[in-house]
């Protein structure tokens, strides 16, 4: 299937599925490291970037290569821990809330393309030996990247897992969120829930969110202020949300947002994303609207 007839799907508010544009993610049965599996369960632990990728950055390539990060301070949990990622899945969801295709805008299948480049880079940066880059097509089955139409994190949890239980029934997996501030906000937002509590009850159930931190007061006090919410602060005891990086880590402030106005002001792209990406938008001739 075409990578266009795949995001077609995709958009289609119908569409129940994910469409895996990389069809060797986790065809390969074989035992995960010990370390990246729950001492109880021996589960394979996945990680997954969810974004609107407009286009990818380098803080999404330092995200999606981190390892998962240890509980918040003031997490008393005893609950089993999922050890470290096995996998990382790269995913586009058409119908993210709040989040609608503007004037200038990478199309769904341009991002698609953008996705398939950074998750090309992200081998080297999590195992060493591996080259600088490898290509779309010949990615290891540990990295994935896919597509689909779930607007809500359950809705996106709930999706993934039948797709592995149809196609890969031998991986049943912890799934950890890679999310940023303002994705964090929403989550726990009532207004996207007919009953916040019970529906977050389920969702945490078998997975973890983790949010990347920003730099800078006004991010760090909406950051603060979320997890400090009373229906909040019990999952950060619990340890199913956490935080990862220092928030001096140099890519707090990178963002889609600045690539956007620096190609729009005619500037350049250094620090804000891979060469392969910055040249696939001039080559797209993107954002310049």
């Amino acid at each position: 299937m075409s990578l266009e007839s795949a995001v077609r799907r995709a958009l289609d508010p119908a569409f129940d599925s994910l469409e895996l544009l990389t069809p060797a993610f986790l065809s390969q049965p074989s035992s995960p490291p010990a370390s990246s599996c729950s001492p109880s369960t021996s589960r394979p632990h996945i990680a997954i970037l969810d974004s609107s990728f407009n286009p990818p950055t380098l803080a999404h390539q330092a995200i999606a290569s981190s390892s998962f990060p240890p509980r918040l301070a003031d997490s008393t949990s005893t609950d089993d821990e999922p050890g470290d990622y096995m996998a990382r899945l790269v995913l586009f969801s058409a119908r993210n809330v709040d989040k609608t295709l503007g004037a200038g805008d990478a199309s769904p299948a341009q991002r698609a393309e953008m996705m398939l480049v950074l998750a090309s880079s992200l081998p080297s940066l999590y195992a060493p030996h591996t080259s600088a880059s490898v290509a779309p097509s010949t990615l290891p089955p540990d990295i994935g990247v896919g597509l689909l139409s779930a607007a809500t994190f359950a809705g996106k949890a709930r999706v993934l897992r039948a797709f592995l239980a149809a196609h890969r029934p031998q991986v049943r997996p912890a799934l950890t969120f890679l999310i940023g501030t303002d994705t964090l906000a929403r989550l726990f937002e009532p207004r996207y829930y007919a009953d916040m509590a019970a529906e977050l009850d389920a969702f945490f159930a078998d997975n973890w969110i983790v949010c990347a931190r920003r730099g800078g007061a006004d991010a760090r006090a909406v950051e603060d202020e979320v997890l400090a919410r009373p229906g909040v602060r019990d999952w950060v005891r619990r340890g199913r949300v956490r935080l990862v990086g220092s928030g001096h880590d140099g890519w707090e402030d990178v963002s889609s947002t600045r690539i956007r106005q620096r190609i729009r002001s005619g500037e350049g792209l250094d620090g804000l994303c891979t060469k392969e990406i910055e040249a696939y938008v001039r080559e797209q001739g993107l954002y310049r609207s």
